[in-house]
C-alpha cells in the first residue's frame, strides 16, 4: 500500500465517521422534537382535563351547598312546626352528652334521639384490640356486653363529630373502625368508618375492626335517675 493509498482510505473513513456523527445528531434532534411535541400535546390534554375537573368540582360543591341550604331550611320549618304543636318543649337539649356517675366521673357518651337512647363506652373493647366480626360477637357475648346495631350506627354517623368531641372531653377513645352487631348478609356485616362518619355494610366479616361496647340499659337508667 502506497502512502497515497493510505491517505485516501483514511480520509474516506474519517469522512464516513463525520457523516455518521452528523446523521445521529440529526436523528436525536428529530426524535427529541417529536417527544417535545408529544409532551406539549399531552400537557394540553392534561390542562383540559384539569379545567374540566375544576368546573365539575365547582358544580358538585355548588349542588352540595344548595342541598345543605335546602336541608337547613327544612330543619327550621320542621322545628317551627314542632314547637307550634309542643310550645313547652325544650329543643335546646343536645342529643349527645357525657354520662357521669354520682362522683361526676365520666362513664360513657349518651346519645338520645326521639326514638333511640343508648350510651357508648368511653373505650374500645379490650384496649382497642381488633377482631374479625364473628370473634367480636363471641367476645361481646362472653362479657355480657353489646355493641350498636344498624339503626344506632346510622345515628352515630349523623352525630359523629359531637360524639368524638364528647369522647375526647371525657378522656375516652374517639370512634374508629367499629363493628356493629348486625349482619348484612353472607360474608358481610355492618360497620362504622371514621372517615367523615359513615355506616356501611360492605365489609367482609373476616376483616378486622375494633369494637365499641354499649353501656347496659339498666346502668343508663340508674345514672340518669341519679342525675335527676
Amino acid at each position: 500500500m502506497t502512502r497515497e493509498e493510505y491517505s485516501e482510505k483514511m480520509e474516506a473513513l474519517l469522512s464516513k465517521q463525520h457523516e455518521a456523527k452528523k446523521a445521529i445528531k440529526a436523528k436525536v434532534h428529530e426524535r427529541k422534537m417529536e417527544h417535545l411535541r408529544a409532551i406539549a400535546a399531552a400537557n394540553k390534554v392534561i390542562g383540559g382535563i384539569k379545567e374540566q375537573w375544576a368546573d365539575e368540582k365547582n358544580k358538585l360543591m355548588d349542588a352540595y351547598k344548595a342541598e345543605q341550604a335546602t336541608i337547613e331550611s327544612m330543619k327550621m320549618q320542621l322545628r317551627t312546626e314542632y314547637l307550634r304543636e309542643h310550645p313547652d318543649e325544650d329543643l335546646r337539649k343536645k342529643p349527645v352528652s357525657i354520662l357521669r356517675d354520682a362522683d361526676g366521673n365520666a362513664v360513657g357518651v349518651l346519645v338520645q334521639t326521639c326514638d333511640e337512647s343508648f350510651a357508648l363506652d368511653l373505650h374500645h373493647l379490650d384496649n382497642g384490640k381488633e377482631y374479625k366480626w364473628d370473634d367480636a360477637m363471641e367476645r361481646l357475648k362472653e362479657l355480657g356486653k353489646d355493641s350498636f346495631n344498624e339503626k344506632q350506627g346510622k345515628i352515630i354517623a349523623v352525630y359523629h363529630e359531637e360524639i368524638d368531641a364528647a369522647l375526647e372531653e371525657a378522656g375516652g377513645d374517639k370512634l374508629g373502625w367499629e363493628w356493629a352487631v348486625g349482619e348484612y348478609y353472607g360474608r358481610y356485616a355492618w360497620f362504622y368508618g371514621p372517615g367523615g362518619g359513615a355506616l356501611s355494610s360492605y365489609h367482609y366479616k373476616y376483616s378486622s375492626c375494633q369494637v365499641r361496647p354499649l353501656l347496659a340499659s339498666k346502668q343508663i337508667e340508674e345514672l340518669l335517675h341519679r342525675a335527676v
